[in-house]
């Protein structure tokens, strides 16, 4: 055992305490003491004393945000989405950037003057919002997005009923009565193509 190493005996064991808190920097007090058949008061007092912070469950899994989408964090994680969204909101960091959405979302906005990002919703997060307007992008016009743009348009109004909705995409694929059944349902279809900017 090295000069300046804490020991301490529980249930006949040398503990080194600091090498054992530091070797496991994202595990909380719960899984040092269950990995090494101790008490959570005793970690947590030895922890203080050596000045190494406490950390939570979130903590090992807090790099991840940003760096892939919410969905895929809380899938990882075993929280809730919404769980996720606050963190990652909370923690001022954007969403996952890496998909062709992102993109057009980066470009379209430039093209407004007021408007609000990635707004939480009791329903979901809002792409963008304006005083009179709710847009949901895709990057694609298929229709499986496009079902996944009107359900979350019409949930988003819940929240923001006075506001038109519209579903923005980079170039439409679906055919006339597509469009129209959206018309119908209240739903507006603009494309904005980011290779014309």
């Amino acid at each position: 055992m090295s000069r300046g190493t804490i020991v301490i005996m529980s249930r006949g064991k040398d503990i080194e305490w600091a090498s054992i808190i530091l070797a496991m920097p994202y595990r909380t007090n719960r899984e040092i003491a269950d990995k090494h058949g101790l008490r959570i008061k005793t970690v947590s007092m030895k922890r203080r004393k050596l000045g190494i912070p406490n950390v939570s469950k979130w903590d090992r899994f807090e790099h991840l945000l940003g760096t892939t989408t919410d969905s895929e964090v809380a899938r990882i994680t075993g929280m809730k989405q919404g769980t996720v969204l606050k963190k990652r909101k909370r923690a001022g960091i954007p969403p996952f950037n890496g998909s062709k959405e992102a993109t057009l979302q980066k470009e379209f906005v430039k093209k407004l003057d007021n408007y609000e990002e990635y707004v939480s919703t009791d329903y979901g997060e809002v792409d963008v919002l304006t005083d009179d307007t709710i847009y949901e992008l895709k990057s694609d016009s298929s229709l499986n997005y496009i079902h996944t743009a009107i359900g979350q348009l019409l949930l988003h109004s819940n929240a923001y009923p006075d506001r038109e909705l519209f579903i923005v995409v980079s170039e439409i694929k679906m055919g006339d009565k597509v469009i129209e059944a959206v018309h119908k349902l209240g739903i507006q279809i603009m494309t904005f193509d980011t290779r014309d900017v």
